[in-house]
């Protein structure tokens, strides 16, 4: 059985930008002395994480297993679940579902005769079910919530040796598929390597291209997942998007690498878009130095800039050429207010990056530097932005004896706080409902007293999206919009 952890007894972040990033407050290694690989964190509702990959486990007749952690608040775990068959099974994605179990995304198989899998967990991280689909060399990418509870995956469906095309299937929250499409496009090969429902109720997909040059897509699509319009970006030489959502105006915005592609070469940078709401480009923007600088994960931040995640060989503080963690933040209109690398005298690669509830940064990934020894999953956690704390003021508005007042955050990641002023006591009704008018969650519903009031928003059980919260006192009314972005 591998060790669950190791804390690190060392590290080097090193900051490359005149902006303060913030601090670390906490790190992490897991693994043991073989091979074990972090791809996606997700914060969970009890305010831990949970971390997904594969480990080498090295049993006869099976090479990799899903490895799933569960951490407290400041990474340390509670359980780890060794997930899949008697064949070689990878993990990319993971989210907590309703009700507190989990889901993850991956492959199962040997070599190009892949099946891509979803596993659906419990609350502990035991199976419950999993589906798998696809045939010759198929990979499930990534999965996301949606509003109904069920779940959209996207990854690429390989139909013969020389090419495939991304899928996108809907499935529903007991596993049974809904439908299911291969996103051609009309390019030429695709690959699908993100997803998320929008607020129409349909679906964004990144990912990759080949048309006369190798670029980043994204495809929108309505409800049942045809295709309304598709839009590539990049130019004479190789693009690919790795990751992507909606952002807070409706708009995307999506993250990956531009430049060569090939063993041996070098002088590719992260790559950032941002769309408006039909896809057309507003910004776009590259970040790195003079070697090879790959951008793996995006999201939009409270403060509606962008962090972003990946690896480095630019700025390796031992000059050593090795990879490093790469960590950037950028205001609402892409212009770099920080960057930072992190690791050691060996490879070290970021490959999600999530704002945590108290708006500092959690980043998962697998690194050489440290550990048990080969890979070893990684977690660190970041302090909050300085700049940050005064954004949390919350004020009521006094030209009302009842008020609803914004949330805070907003957007906001996992839960956020809804505050509300009562002039007199009253009976109060505060309930949150989707833009179908269907009611998500009864925040309260009961007599309160005269005064100020919080209640949480927990929204880590479902899609991103708009959702709307509703104040009910006497024949007081009052609604504020909750923009919820994972």
């Amino acid at each position: 059985m591998k060790a669950f952890y190791l804390v690190f007894l060392s590290s080097l972040l090193v900051p490359i930008a005149a902006a303060q990033p913030p601090e670390l407050i906490w790190k992490h290694s897991y693994g043991g002395p073989d091979y074990d690989y972090g791809y996606c964190v997700r914060q969970t509702s009890d305010g831990g994480y949970i971390l997904a990959g594969h480990s080498w486990l090295g049993s006869p007749g099976q090479q990799y297993d899903i490895s799933l952690i569960k951490t407290d608040s400041l990474g340390n775990p509670t359980w780890q679940r060794y997930l899949g068959g008697t064949t070689t099974d990878f993990c990319y994605s993971v989210r907590q579902t309703v009700g507190g179990g989990y889901i993850v995304a991956g492959k199962t198989g040997y070599f190009t005769n892949t099946q891509a899998c979803l596993i659906r967990t419990d609350s502990n991280g035991y199976q419950v079910w999993q589906s798998n689909f696809g045939g010759f060399s198929s990979t499930a990418v990534e999965v996301n919530l949606i509003a109904d509870g069920g779940y959209i995956v996207t990854g690429y469906w390989m139909v013969d040796e020389v090419g495939g095309y991304a899928f996108l299937r809907r499935l529903t929250a007991s596993g049974s598929l809904m439908w299911s499409r291969l996103l051609d496009c009309g390019m030429g090969w695709t690959s699908g390597n993100s997803v998320q429902q929008t607020t129409d109720g349909g679906f964004m997909v990144v990912g990759g291209v080949m048309r006369d040059f190798y670029n980043a897509y994204l495809i929108k699509t309505n409800t049942t997942g045809d295709t309304l319009w598709t839009r590539s970006f990049g130019g004479p030489q190789y693009e690919e998007g790795y990751s992507g959502q909606q952002t807070s105006d409706g708009g995307y915005i999506l993250a990956g690498y531009s430049g060569p592609y090939g063993p041996g070469l070098t002088g590719g940078d992260v790559f950032l878009v941002k769309t408006d709401s039909s896809g057309n480009s507003v910004w776009q923007r590259t970040f790195g130095g003079n070697m090879t600088d790959v951008g793996t994960s995006v999201q939009q931040t409270t403060d509606g800039g962008y962090i972003v995640a990946g690896y480095s060989n630019s700025f390796s503080p031992t000059g050593s050429g090795y990879f490093d963690v790469y960590l950037i933040k950028t205001d609402p209109l892409g212009n770099l207010e920080w960057q930072r690398t992190w690791g050691g005298n060996d490879n070290d690669y970021g490959r999600c990056v999530r704002q945590a509830a108290d708006g500092g940064y959690v980043i998962a990934g697998y690194t050489f530097s440290y550990g048990a020894g080969n890979f070893d999953m990684f977690l660190f956690k970041t302090q909050r932005e300085s700049a940050l704390d005064n954004s949390e003021q919350t004020s009521f508005r006094a030209d009302s004896c009842f008020i609803l007042d914004s949330p805070h955050p907003n957007p906001f990641n996992a839960s956020t706080a809804l505050n509300y002023k009562l002039q007199a006591p009253s009976k109060v009704s505060l309930k949150v409902y989707d833009t179908a008018g269907r009611l998500v969650t009864t925040l309260v519903e009961g007599w309160r007293q005269a005064g100020k009031h919080q209640v949480t928003f927990d929204g880590s059980g479902l899609a991103s999206g708009i959702y709307l919260a509703q104040l009910k006192a006497g024949e007081f009314t009052d609604m504020q919009k909750l923009m919820l972005l994972k």
